[in-house]
């Protein structure tokens, strides 16, 4: 995903001049590169559920008929007459009446749970090949934590 390539490639080159071993080099590329991901994916959800003190609840994807990683999910486990309605109104862009409804198709299904999910589900695998590469200091801790804010940032 486009979130992903570009920290990835930005933290790989990070490594390589600041002289990280190749090693460092590919682990903090997919380590970011899986960050970048599970941003794209909490943006998705962001636009559908809003952030937590209702700055956005707009849906302005589902508006606009961007399939994205909630309504991927949605599609995989709804059955076949709920799979229909909802690519029916997202396959053109979701009218503004039908926004609610269809959120509620999302959230009821369980798709936004499963996104966030599997956003905190690839960041952690992706810190756990890292975290023996690292030595311990205070940038660690920063990269560490900027994983759990992305996958979070929904509660801000």
């Amino acid at each position: 995903m486009k979130s992903g390539v570009v920290v990835d490639i930005a933290a790989r080159t990070g490594v390589l001049i600041g002289g990280g071993t190749r090693d460092q080099v590919d682990c903090l590329g997919s380590y970011f590169y899986s960050v970048g991901v599970a941003f794209q994916i909490m943006d998705d959800v962001i636009d559908v559920q809003g952030f937590k003190t209702g700055i956005k609840r707009s849906g302005g994807d589902l508006r606009e008929g961007k399939i994205t990683a909630p309504v991927i999910q949605a599609l995989m486990v709804l059955s076949p007459e709920e799979r229909e309605l909802l690519w029916g109104r997202v396959e053109n862009g979701v009218s503004p009446e039908d926004i609610p409804s269809t959120i509620a198709i999302l959230e009821n299904c369980g798709a936004l749970d499963r996104c966030i999910q599997a956003s905190r589900d690839q960041v952690e695998e992706s810190w756990a090949r890292l975290d023996p590469l690292l030595p311990e200091s205070f940038s660690k801790s920063y990269v560490r934590m900027f994983g759990w804010f992305v996958c979070d940032m929904r509660n801000f």
